[in-house]
């Protein structure tokens, strides 16, 4: 998701945003920096 459709989404009120991480298909170190910059990125925006 990108991070302008989540200011757009805080801005229209909505105060939680639902994902789901595909770890299957991911390498568990490459999956654990990717889920980092994203909750990052959640944190700054909230």
């Amino acid at each position: 998701m990108r991070s302008y459709l989540i200011a757009k989404s805080k801005e229209g009120g909505a105060d939680v945003i639902q994902t789901y991480a595909f770890w299957s298909g991911h390498k568990p170190q490459r999956g654990l920096e990717e889920m980092q910059q994203f909750v990052k990125m959640m944190v700054d925006l909230m």
